[in-house]
């Protein structure tokens, strides 16, 4: 199971790019460059990841083995090997103002429901709902590893706009095996997504 689980980690985490790893083991860590942070919140039982220069930040399920890599293309890239987790949040400008619920249902539904039908991928368990003060689009898939063991993995998706039309995306999923350890992380997901992901407009000089 460890070996099997490591190998889900290697093939299904964000490619994170060329950076050096920012590593939580359970001290709070600030990088060289003063711009990006981890700081541990064990009485929440999160860790609060944040680009201090962008305004990002995102709280994550408590672990003392998460893995980061910011880049200039995707701010926070990071996985946990205990929890079989993973985060990305990416900004991009879709050129004008959007309504939550619309857009996750009407662009972002569509384009993964289209990319998973052209590469004949099971999708399922969709649901599009409220939670806290932000929708959140989820969904599953299924595939294979090299070795032949089957794996379903949850994907969840939010996004703040910014009032000059900016969107940051934040991406969550797990393909954790066990019960009920993997229905309290999608749960906490859901949590996380819908009010603990935070984006705000960089301060006017």
């Amino acid at each position: 199971m460890r070996r099997t689980a490591l190998f889900l980690l290697a093939i299904l985490a964000p490619s994170c790019g060329g950076t050096s790893a920012v590593l939580f083991t359970g001290r709070d860590v600030f990088d060289g460059s003063g711009r990006f942070s981890v700081v541990g919140k064990t009485d929440e039982d999160r860790i609060y990841v944040a680009d201090l220069v962008l305004g990002v930040g995102v709280k994550l399920p408590y672990a003392e083995d998460w893995e980061f890599q910011p880049t200039r293309q995707k701010p926070i890239s990071g996985r946990s090997g205990s929890l079989l987790a993973y985060v990305t949040v990416q900004s991009f400008d879709p050129g004008r103002p959007v309504e939550e619920e619309s857009f996750l249902r009407d662009e972002y539904l569509k384009n993964i429901r289209e990319n998973h039908d052209g590469r004949g991928v099971p999708f399922a368990d969709v649901a599009l709902r409220k939670h806290g003060s932000h929708f959140v689009l989820e969904h599953s898939d299924e595939g294979t590893l090299p070795n032949g063991t089957r794996f379903k993995q949850y994907h969840f998706w939010s996004f703040r706009q910014l009032p000059d039309g900016v969107i940051y995306e934040a991406h969550l999923s797990t393909n954790h095996p066990g019960e009920p350890e993997r229905a309290e992380l999608c749960e906490n997901f859901r949590k996380i997504l819908g009010g603990e992901f935070v984006v705000r407009p960089p301060a006017s000089k």
